[in-house]
């Protein structure tokens, strides 16, 4: 029993730190667009945990004129998986 409790907590706290890193890349792209120097480590670290989730993102139809989905998408299946794990691992 301990551990199905150790790997729903696991899950569930890795899915919340990946969708922080989303929002973190989000709020980030906000506010460097208009900035001339070159952003410092952490939007590098952020990026690159972020680029393979929304690299596959990307793969779908993920744009309305100049707005990119991307991020959306990719939260929502973060959040099924997390919700799916969860679930198979409850019913074990």
């Amino acid at each position: 029993m301990d551990i199905k409790i150790f790997a729903i907590k696991f899950i569930t706290i890795l899915g919340d730190l990946v969708t922080y890193a989303i929002f973190a890349r989000i709020l980030l792209s906000w506010f460097m667009m208009g900035r001339m120097s070159s952003p410092g480590r952490i939007a590098y670290f952020i990026k690159d945990i972020t680029d393979p989730i929304l690299n596959l993102a990307k793969k779908l139809p993920h744009k309305i004129g100049f707005i990119d989905l991307s991020p959306v998408i990719a939260l929502i299946v973060i959040n099924f998986v997390v919700y799916l794990l969860v679930k198979f691992i409850v019913y074990i």
